[in-house]
């Protein structure tokens, strides 16, 4: 079913979409409140600022969909598919994520204490630009192309054109990084070190970082706990 006809249909007072397939749709800045995409697959679609406040994805197919700056207050994503998702900005509210599968998704400023996590896999799921690792980077290429024959050409450009912004990011932190570490190395040498009025910041361990990862304590809240390697 096309994007446009669900959007009349839902215009037209219609909610239950169950079930449908509508890949690579663009459903950027519409309000679809209450909708029903159960079981539905909606993988390579982008719902960037829309509002989908109680909205129900549950088991849908959303891989490489995106939801950036997107409503989703009390936005049901049980069992669903979001591999490669991006999240970033998003207003988290209520939202439940049970069961969901966001494996190298991003989220990057977006409140995820306010979302049920219960038995959801996200341990290779980024919260900050800070997480992202080169191991994770080096996935991007084999990952895109094998999507070249599957989608249609214009989204594979946007799904390629994002990945690599991200790419960017990650290599303009790394310079920052490595320039940072001569900075501190030569400030050691000159006796400005530790030990010399002077505290070295250790980097702090991420979600794709040497032995980090999250667990839950309650639906609603999140905490660090070390347990394995993942991305680093």
């Amino acid at each position: 079913m096309p994007a446009h006809e669900i959007l009349a249909r839902y215009k037209k007072g219609e909610r239950s979409f169950d079930n449908v397939m509508c890949t690579g749709a663009q459903f950027d800045g519409v309000t679809l409140a209450g909708i029903s995409f159960r079981n539905a697959d909606l993988s390579f679609s982008s719902f960037d600022t829309a509002d989908l406040t109680g909205a129900d994805f549950s088991e849908a197919f959303l891989d490489w969909s995106s939801f950036r700056r997107t409503v989703v207050r009390r936005t049901k994503f049980d069992g669903a598919s979001m591999k490669w998702c991006a999240l970033n900005e998003a207003i988290v509210d209520k939202t439940s994520f049970r069961k969901a599968d966001m494996s190298w998704s991003i989220m990057f400023s977006t409140n995820r204490n306010n979302a049920d996590w219960t038995d959801a896999n996200f341990i290779t799921c980024a919260f900050d630009p800070s997480e992202i690792t080169a191991k994770g980077i080096a996935l991007h290429p084999d990952q895109i192309e094998k999507l070249k024959s599957r989608i249609p050409y214009e989204i594979w450009l946007r799904i390629k054109f994002s990945l690599q912004t991200v790419a960017m990011r990650f290599e303009r932190r790394a310079e920052l990084d490595v320039s940072r570490s001569s900075y501190a190395t030569s400030l050691v040498k000159a006796g400005y070190g530790a030990g010399a009025g002077m505290v070295v910041r250790q980097p702090k361990a991420g979600a794709y970082t040497p032995g980090a990862a999250y667990t839950i304590t309650n639906p609603y809240q999140t905490e660090r706990k070390k347990t394995g390697s993942y991305w680093g």
